[in-house]
């Protein structure tokens, strides 16, 4: 029994070292018409902190489904691309649940990828404008994770050097380095693969910049940003069949504007804390999915929609000192039927305001009435609302 143990044990130590010695070359195996399909799960938590207010927070879930299709290759392995993207969004924010489908299978992201995996976005405009309608704030150029040139075994590290684009802010792009570790081997789903651990801290100086939203200067100091994924590459069949991780980070930013004559300023501290997991997915499973997807009823994010277009294109018209063109955007946002109380009532107040400057006292108390309407149902935790009603209430004195 004993002499049994030891050989089990001698084995057993033997797989072992003889998979940490293994070395293998790893590269993306593609040829021409090839489609890859992938679907990635996002849930967390985001947080804005504002000076002189309750947290916002936003509690999200994304499902996203990419697919790359290889429109041809050359002799040294260089695959020319395109990528189409298509997600549901599920929110929770400030009590409001939204639920949006983002359909860019017809907007495609042109790409160049070598067999390490290293994309060149070819149209890059295009690809910064769909990940700022997704409301993501940065984006990199990656998409897959990158391999090493040589061959690796257990142990082995390489470092990716990547730049991340913010897409709401005028800002330099930042420089990012990525950490990587062959961590061992696991056969996934009957694959032979290596699990590959990839780390990123990065932590930026103070920069400066511009807000399109706000037209406020910002500045952004205090950034971290820590992710650590597990990748699952099946070195075989030369593509990664399982992805998953975490990002957490945060930052403050310092905003400063002039408004109405006035200086403003205030800070905003944003914290986040993301879990990510991708797989493979076959044709079949994405059908199901699309098939799903067209029998559900969306609701749309309050600042995509008309009726907010409107609105803002009102306010600016406003503080402008352009009433007449303001009072016609408030009216067209109206006509849109929003269906969230607090912007009702600020568009009724606002353009109260707009008749106001005009001298039109009559229509500008029909308006202020509009918005005290909404005074016997407001709670308490609508802060926006209540502004709108106290703010109404103050111009009819």
């Amino acid at each position: 029994m004993r002499k049994s143990l030891i050989l089990v044990s001698l084995l057993s130590l033997s797989l072992v070292l003889g998979c940490a010695g293994k070395r293998v070359k790893l590269e993306y195996k593609v040829k021409k018409g090839d489609v890859l399909r992938y679907k990635q799960i996002t849930t967390g938590q985001i947080e804005f902190k504002i000076t002189n207010r309750k947290p916002k927070i936003t509690n999200l879930r994304r499902e996203t489904y990419y697919t790359t299709k290889i429109e041809d290759i050359d002799d040294k392995g260089v695959a020319q691309a395109s990528m189409t993207i298509e997600a549901v969004t599920e929110k929770e924010k400030n009590g409001e649940k939204t639920s949006e489908f983002f359909d860019f299978s017809n907007r495609p992201i042109l790409m160049k990828i070598t067999k390490q995996g290293e994309t060149e976005v070819k149209n890059w405009e295009d690809c910064k404008a769909i990940f700022k309608e997704l409301e993501m704030p940065s984006v990199v150029v990656q998409f897959s994770p990158t391999l090493p040139e040589k061959k690796v075994r257990v142990g082995s590290t390489w470092i990716d050097d990547e730049k991340m684009t913010y897409l709401f802010f005028d800002l330099s792009p930042i420089d990012i380095k990525l950490e990587n570790k062959l961590m061992g081997f696991e056969k996934i789903a009957g694959d032979d693969c290596v699990k590959i651990l990839t780390t990123e801290k990065t932590a930026i100086p103070i920069q400066k910049g511009k807000d399109s939203w706000y037209k406020a200067e910002v500045t952004i100091k205090d950034f971290n940003l820590n992710k650590e994924f597990t990748t699952y590459f099946a070195y075989d069949k030369g593509r990664p069949v399982n992805l998953e991780g975490k990002i957490t980070g945060g930052e403050k930013r310092i905003y400063q504007r002039i408004k109405d004559g006035k200086e403003q300023s205030w800070e905003t501290d944003v914290k986040k804390e993301l879990s990510i997991v991708s797989t493979e997915v076959t044709a079949e499973e994405y059908k199901v999915w699309k098939e799903g997807v067209a029998k559900r009823k969306f609701k749309k994010s309050l600042y995509k929609t008309e009726a907010w277009r409107y609105y803002r294109e009102g306010e600016n018209y406003y503080r402008e000192g352009k009433y007449d063109q303001a009072i016609a955007s408030f009216k067209k946002a109206l006509e849109q039927k929003p269906e969230t109380p607090w912007v009702i009532a600020w568009i009724h107040v606002e353009m109260g305001g707009a008749y106001d400057k005009k001298g039109l006292k009559k229509e500008a108390k029909k308006e202020y009435e509009c918005a005290l309407k909404f005074a016997e149902t407001v709670k308490e935790k609508d802060e926006r609302l209540l502004r709108a009603i106290r703010r109404a209430q103050y111009a009819l004195k």
